[in-house]
Order: structure tokens, then sequence, then C-alpha cells
């Protein structure tokens, strides 16, 4: 009879499942936490990549009439944000009457009244490690490449 009361008083007994509910949850918890913040962290550098990019487009626009050389944008870039100049990639092309033309060289349009617009894309390109991979535990995760681009018209 005792042994009776005894199980039917286990059976019945709620004081502990709040732990061990808590204790089931807090893992998958702290990995969506570490997730959250590991997202945040990769889209704050990939902002940062942007605005060097960016400093590099208002480095040729600093530059007024004489635009800059490919290697001058990419050394200013680099310097700016301390990543080595193979990281950063400067494109020139130009625009004949709104068209981008590949077969004409940099600068030269095949007629003589049509509208010329010189552009230059500065990409800055790098390798975001997230923080929560961890081996045996979060093996899907990896390192992603990302780029941050800015075009600026030039004279």
């Amino acid at each position: 009879m005792m042994m009776r009361f005894a199980i039917r008083s286990l059976r019945t007994d709620r004081r502990g499942v709040a732990t061990v509910e808590l204790a089931l949850a807090l893992p998958i918890l702290a990995v969506m936490a570490l997730a959250s913040v590991d997202f945040v962290f990769g889209f704050g550098y990939k902002m940062n990549l942007q605005q060097y990019a960016q400093s590099g487009a208002d480095f040729v626009v600093a530059n007024g009439e004489t635009a800059p050389s490919d290697a001058e944008v990419a050394a200013e870039v680099a310097a700016v944000s301390g990543l080595p100049s193979s990281a950063i990639t400067v494109t020139k092309w130009t625009e004949c009457n709104r068209a981008r033309n590949k077969t004409t060289p940099y600068g030269t349009c095949p007629g003589a009244s049509d509208a010329k617009a010189n552009y230059m894309q500065v990409s800055v390109t790098d390798t975001y490690d997230p923080i929560l991979d961890i081996k045996g535990i979060a093996d899907f995760v990896q390192s992603t490449s990302l780029t941050g681009t800015a075009i600026v018209r030039i004279p």
C-alpha cells in the first residue's frame, strides 16, 4: 500500500517539470541565438565591404576630371579596408547611346554622334567565417564569400 502511494505521488508530482523542459529546450535556444548573432555579424560584414567599395567610388569622384587608374583605385580601397589588392576588382566600360557595347574599347563609341558615358565599378570581395562553425554540432555552416559593389560614372 505504501509503495502504491509513493508511485502515485511521484506520477502526479509536477515540481521538476519546468527544470526538465528547460534542460531539453536550452541547447536549441542557444543554437538559435548563435545563428541569429552570426547572421547579424555576416550582414554587418557585407555592409563593411559595401562601404569599402563606396570609398573607392568616392576616391574616383574626388579626383575630378582625371579618372585615376585601376591600380590607384585598388590601392586606395586596400589602404582603407586593410584587405589585399587581390580582393579588389576595378572594371571600366563605356556605354554608347545607353547601351553597353563589349566590342568597342573603353572610352570609344563606333559613331561620332553617339552619346558616350564612361563607368567604373569597384568590387570588394572577402570570405566571412561564421562563429557557429562548430565541428560535430553545426557542420552545415560554411564560410561564405561576400561582395560589396559600387558603380560611378566617370568623365
